[in-house]
């Protein structure tokens, strides 16, 4: 019953481009413009277009910008 618990708990390995879009506060044609030009990481399989979660929140802090 414990593993059944803890599998309910575990975080998606990956975001389709609806959740990612969500997650990071951009429309889905900012995301799609983003998977176009290669800017950021995707995992793709097949036809799908999928997101790891770590990979989207490391490019997210490699874009901030720190004030001066």
């Amino acid at each position: 019953m414990e593993a059944q618990e803890n599998s309910n708990s575990l975080a998606p390995l990956t975001w389709d481009m609806d959740e990612c879009s969500k997650q990071i506060g951009v429309s889905r044609r900012t995301l799609s413009r983003f998977v176009n030009n290669q800017e950021i990481p995707v995992v793709r399989i097949g036809s799908r277009v999928l997101f790891r979660p770590e990979a989207v929140m490391q490019w997210l802090a490699e874009k901030e910008v720190k004030p001066i």
